[in-house]
């Protein structure tokens, strides 16, 4: 079988963060500038628009002037505004309060009631046909609800829908336990569980955005040492530097099964400076990947309408990590079926199920038939083992661990190898001291083979257990487990074990056969979809469009802007001096967006860009200060300090800034001057600002401290009003000598 990858680049467009909408050219330039690249390239995308971008005249003129000489799908973008409600005649739910909120009960489709859902989707297409003259060909959002695809789908062609990767209450949304990555067709029951059969299945492919990590994303909220989210999220350190080749490689090198996905692209509410350090490399990486075969770029629509033709149920898939960019030496196998999905992680020779859920498409969706009555939403599936949830009430993380005959946990494991055995199914090989392991992974079963037994350490949905069958409960919704080969031992209320038979253990979900999955060899179908990548390759107009002056010359003056955003006139200057013991009495935030040598980071060569994950900037959640030790007395003439403002990042420059000095021959330290901030407002979203105390003719001193004084919570003008998360970010320390 040919191994290729699919990718969509797929860009979210919102004219405004927030609600009521207005025009901000921060955001418009971060859409010019994404099309910029993109057109160097060539390349297919899509932009999905929200309902005040759709209706805004400079991103028509600007979406339609693209459009003329560029592959681009033009599709919409799930959140709901005031104006559309309007338009629907539907009451909005929303209204600006004193402090931040996630709005998920006012800005997405759950939180209407079905009949309205249906109001609000008849009022976005109307207006987008008279716009664009068709209709969208997919929606996307955070979260989107089973009636609103059914009706898009009956009543306007839509082809694709797209949701949020897996996530665990970030941004007042949770989904978890559904397809790993890539499309699905869902249940019209849950658009977070794929359906097992034709009957109860909306045959509408639900993609995955955002390109989840094989290995972290998985780990979130179980693994102490990681912090934030694991995407290709050009905004995030994942979606930079050395993590592009590393995640790409995942789905073209990998020996996976199925379809090898990943969205590419970013919102462009987190502008330009933040997004541009991971979009151009992953969009030249792409560019690349494609001319050497390796991937087939499509709009998300045209591979939904393959998606569609292809199958008839949900095909299987695996989404695996062999090696890992981190010091853990972790690797991970995903593999998932219409049936179920499982993940196993592979760490200092053991081998676990980290993940375990059930595919039940009777499972109801919590806002199937009403609205939303809560600010937070949860999508999730029938678990087997759900540790995100389970840890706090276990005391510890859960696993599915393998056993040898005395009930120990197998920590031997060598020579692990994750592989497909053919284009429906996986399998995992290895070996201890009692000899060989085995895990095969199959649309309908799971079979392990060697002398070992399964313990769920903890089952608190367990109800009962006889023989080769367990009884669960999970939301008041029963379910079972099954095993073909194999006996289930009770070990407590909330643990079973699986004891083999023979040495082998068999868990059976259904008698799905291959044909109901796919009526032709699915070899045979992802062989024609790298034949067709491949003819797309040989045709050298429409891989690479750096022959087009204007295209070249649009590309490289973005390039420019970038480059140029970091100066530092006084780098090499005579005067300037670093002879100086900093410190600081404020915890600096470790994460490694930030600059890690503490205060001597303000002392560095490097300035901060607009871009407050570029390593050169340290930050702190408290109020930031810095003393400086002089080596020995110096007549200075300046001192300037560097803050980064970016409120949707929840940065903002401190309310007051002191300098303090220790003149030569003296024991304290006085006021010299201070800077009220309180009415500094930048004037744009992303602004650095450089404050300089001026001591005239110069002073001389052996010491001075500055002192800053935050806001106790981000105030009304910015995004996270009311929040008490207030971030100071410094990058620089500039003393300047007479």
């Amino acid at each position: 079988m040919n191994k290729l990858a699919i990718v969509n680049i797929y860009n979210f467009v919102r004219k405004s963060h927030e609600e009521p909408s207005k025009f901000i050219i921060d955001d418009f330039e971060t859409l010019e500038n994404q099309l910029t690249v993109l057109a160097k390239f060539n390349l297919p995308s899509t932009v999905a628009l929200k309902y005040d971008a759709l209706m805004d005249e400079e991103y028509q003129k600007l979406i339609k002037t693209y459009k003329k000489e560029n592959e681009l799908a033009i599709s919409a973008w799930w959140e709901i505004t005031a104006e559309l409600c309007e338009r629907a005649g539907v009451q909005f739910r929303g209204e600006r309060g004193e402090e931040y909120d996630d709005r998920v009960d006012s800005a997405y489709s759950i939180a209407y009631e079905p009949e309205e859902r249906i109001k609000i989707v008849d009022a976005y297409m109307q207006d987008f046909k008279e716009i664009y003259g068709v209709y969208p060909q997919s929606i996307g959002s955070w979260v989107l609800d089973e009636c609103t695809l059914e009706y898009a789908k009956e009543q306007y062609g839509i082809v694709a829908a797209a949701v949020c990767r897996d996530q665990i209450a970030t941004d007042g949304f949770t989904l978890w336990g559904g397809y790993p990555n890539g499309p699905y067709y869902p249940s019209v029951n849950n658009l977070n569980v794929p359906a097992q059969s034709e009957q109860k299945q909306l045959k509408l492919p639900i993609f995955r955005l955002l390109g989840p990590d094989p290995i972290f994303m998985f780990e979130q909220n179980v693994r102490d040492t990681i912090f934030g989210v694991h995407t290709l999220e050009p905004s995030s350190i994942s979606g930079r530097g050395e993590r592009i080749p590393w995640t790409f490689a995942r789905i073209t090198d990998e020996d996976a099964v199925g379809i090898n996905y990943l969205q590419v692209g970013q919102e462009n509410n987190f502008l330009w400076p933040n997004i541009a350090p991971g979009y151009i490399p992953q969009i030249e990486t792409v560019n690349k990947l494609r001319a050497e075969g390796k991937l087939l770029v499509q709009t998300m629509a045209e591979t939904a309408n393959f998606f569609s033709e292809s199958f008839e149920l949900t095909p299987p898939m695996s989404y695996q990590g062999t090696t890992d960019w981190s010091a853990d030496r972790l690797e991970a196998l995903n593999y998932a079926s219409s049936e179920y999905r499982l993940s196993f992680l592979y760490e200092k020779q053991k081998l676990r199920i980290r993940d375990f859920f059930k595919f039940e498409e009777n499972y109801k969706s919590r806002y199937l038939d009403e609205s939303i009555k809560t600010a937070a939403s949860f999508y999730d599936c029938p678990p087997l083992l759900f540790p995100q949830i389970w840890k706090q009430e276990y005391g510890k993380r859960p696993f599915i661990k393998l056993l040898d005959a005395e009930g120990l946990e197998l920590d031997d494991i060598e020579e692990i190898s994750f592989s497909a055995i053919d284009a429906y199914s996986s399998e995992i090989n290895a070996q201890n001291k009692d000899g060989e392991i085995s895990i095969k992974m199959f649309p309908d079963r799971v079979e392990f083979s060697g002398r070992f037994g399964l313990l769920f350490e903890y089952l608190p949905v367990l109800k009962s257990v006889e023989g080769k069958k367990i009884y669960l409960e999970y939301e008041s919704f029963p379910y079972e487990l099954d095993l073909a080969k194999g006996e289930f031992e009770k070990l407590s209320a909330d643990s079973v074990k699986i004891n083999s038979e023979e040495d082998q253990i068999i868990i059976k979900f259904s008698d799905l056969s291959k044909a109901e999955i796919c009526e032709k060899d699915l070899s045979d179908v992802y062989g024609k979809l790298y034949e067709k990548n491949m003819a797309i390759i040989s045709d050298s107009a429409r891989v690479e469009n750096s022959s087009n002056p204007d295209k070249e010359s649009a590309y490289q003056k973005v390039i420019q802007d970038l480059e140029s955003a970091i100066e530092f006139p006084e780098k090499n200057s005579e005067y300037r001096l670093k002879n100086m013991t900093l410190s600081t009495d404020a915890v600096l935030d470790k994460r490694d967006m930030f600059n890690q040598d503490g205060p001597a980071a303000l002392l560095s060569d490097k300035r901060g860009s607009l871009d407050f994950i570029d390593g050169n900037w340290i930050g702190t959640l408290d109020n930031f200060n810095v003393k400086a030790e002089l080596d020995r007395p110096e007549k200075i003439s300046s001192i300037k300090i560097g803050f980064l403002y970016n409120h949707r990042q929840g940065i903002i420059c401190p309310k007051e800034v002191k300098l303090l000095v220790k003149k030569a021959g003296e024991s304290d330290f006085e006021v010299l001057e201070s800077k009220d901030l309180s009415e500094y407002r930048a004037e744009r979203e992303i602004e650095k600002l450089d404050l300089t105390f001026d001591l005239g003719k110069g002073l001389e001193i052996d010491a001075f401290e500055i002192q800053c004084e935050s806001y106790e919570k981000m105030p009304d003008w910015t995004f996270y009003r009311g929040s008490t998360g207030v971030f100071t970010v410094v990058d620089n320390l500039i003393v300047m000598k007479v």
